[in-house]
């Protein structure tokens, strides 16, 4: 008999299972150093919104005093600290989001703006305001647009529509100098004075679909559906920015893929995942992942995916619409250490959007509010959520539109090895299997194959015994193992079993 130990592999599903060095499955867990960690339930802690959650946004004003604001098709909202609650701070006028609109932020020094596209683009005065208002109230009005961002001292918007040329899909426009609320007359000698214009994109690029500003190179890179564009800030009157396209052929497949981190943006392309660094892109997908996305995404749906980064793990978390989803809520997600170069696959877990809180620091009054008794309390009281001090959380809306942390109980988690041939040209007896997984009890199963051409033959689920081996007794040419560790079990880390095996 022959101890040997196998890790579980990187999920690389798109790879052949036999010697590849690639796991086939791996199910709620995110890879980390050595091997995989949880993937936890959201845990809601805010009280309801009044319908569905189309974006979100937590910033800090000058002063360091922090807000939370939340958009519905119909409202934009403010999170109190002290209930949890949600209070309605959008204009009196209301707003009407288009059924597959979404609300997008940008922050612009004291200023939040805020943008559906339906309505005219909003602003919250964080230093002086109560509710949001039309950026511009009076003429020259800003254009309605679908994208905004901060470029250098202008804000920029995307995607337009305005009174005097109507809708402009490849049609990027940007405010006066240090002034975001104002939209001068294109062209006017105000214009030419305040540096404030619009430039159209090559129309065979097709349409803008999102705006990233500060990549290693350019001042704003302009993803569009089949291409990217680089804008230069020349500071010149007459033309201002100059925009070259670095890439063609290549755009973005769904706007709310882009995830930013630091010079580098991750994003999904119509033929996988990638990475761009404000000169080129590279492939992150390709023969790993992109083939598993396409067969369980539902096509018709792609566009709805909302990709976010984790403020305190090198963790970006794409969640998308399976074909499973009944109701087009996004119910799977694709985890990438982009540290690592790693994947992971997240099931089991709905959400609605993403949110990056900061952590309130709530009092024990403020506590009370929340839940009536400690044990009723959303996660733990070790969790960031009551840490205080601004801290970074990675949050999410639930279905039932209230807002949480991924701070509950694990979910189930499934993890295979490689398949391998344990003896060259022989059969190979499996009598038991040691799961290295700390916390959390522990199923294993052994899958085996006669032949390459034979479909694969799944054992039962063994439960792991006292002294932690589970007992296989499998038989087969080539073997691979899945572990399966159940919903809530508190598990720390996963990373590989130890079979012990003979010809």
């Amino acid at each position: 008999m022959v101890a040997e130990t196998i890790r579980f592999g990187p999920f690389e599903p798109d790879k052949p299972t036999l010697a590849s060095g690639a796991a086939a499955v791996v199910t709620n867990a995110i890879p980390n150093a050595n091997g995989y960690i949880p993937i936890r339930k959201v845990v809601p802690y805010s009280q309801e919104l009044p319908g569905p959650a189309l974006g979100a946004s937590f910033a800090s004003s000058s002063t360091g005093t922090s807000f939370g604001f939340a958009g519905t098709a119909d409202s934009l909202l403010s999170l109190s600290g002290a209930s949890a609650a949600w209070q309605d701070v959008g204009r009196t006028a209301g707003y009407d989001a288009g059924p597959d609109e979404r609300w997008r932020f940008t922050q612009f020094g004291d200023l939040l703006i805020a943008t559906n596209f339906s309505d005219p683009i909003q602003s919250f005065n964080m230093a002086s305001g109560a509710r949001f208002g039309d950026l511009t109230p009076v003429a020259p009005l800003a254009p309605r647009a679908r994208f905004v961002a901060v470029v250098r001292t202008f804000l920029f918007t995307a995607y337009t529509f305005d009174a005097v040329d109507g809708l402009k899909t490849g049609r990027v426009w940007w405010s006066a100098s240090n002034a975001p609320n104002q939209f001068p007359t294109p062209n006017t000698a105000t214009a030419i004075q305040l540096l404030s214009t619009f430039q159209d994109m090559q129309a065979d690029l097709g349409e803008v679909r999102g705006l990233v500003s500060a990549l290693t190179s350019g001042d704003v890179s302009i993803f569009l559906e089949r291409g990217v564009i680089n804008g230069i800030f020349t500071a010149d009157p007459d033309l201002v920015f100059s925009f070259d396209a670095v890439e063609g052929g290549r755009g973005l497949a769904a706007p709310d893929s882009l995830v930013q981190i630091a010079g580098r943006v991750f994003y999904l392309a119509e033929d996988g995942f990638y990475v761009f660094d404000g000169i080129q892109s590279q492939t992150i997908g390709s023969q790993r992942v992109n083939d598993f996305f396409f067969r369980t995404a539902d096509p018709n749906r792609i566009r709805q995916m909302r990709g976010f980064a984790d403020p305190f793990r090198p963790i970006i978390f794409w969640w998308f619409v399976s074909v499973n989803s009944t109701d087009g809520v996004l119910d799977q997600a694709l985890a990438y250490n982009w540290e690592l170069n790693e994947w992971g696959f997240v099931d089991g877990q709905r959400i609605e959007c993403f949110a990056r809180t900061i952590s309130p620091g709530f009092t024990l009054a403020d506590v009370a509010n929340i839940a009536p008794t400690l044990d009723l309390l959303p996660g733990s009281l070790d969790d960031r959520l009551y840490a205080g001090g601004g801290l970074p959380i990675l949050g999410a809306f639930t279905t039932d539109h209230k807002l949480g942390t991924f701070s509950g109980d694990a979910l189930q988690a499934t993890l295979d090895t490689e398949e391998r041939q344990l003896n060259d040209d022989r059969r190979t007896y499996v009598g038991q299997v040691r799961p290295y997984v700390d916390g959390g009890p522990t199923k294993v199963q052994a899958i085996t194959r006669e032949l390459g051409t034979s479909l694969p033959v799944f054992g039962p689920l063994t439960p792991s015994s006292a002294d932690g081996a589970a007992l296989v007794r499998a038989t087969g040419r080539f073997h691979r193992f899945r572990c399966r560790i159940e919903d809530g079990a508190n598990w720390t880390a996963a990373q590989a079993v130890e079979i012990v095996h003979e010809p």
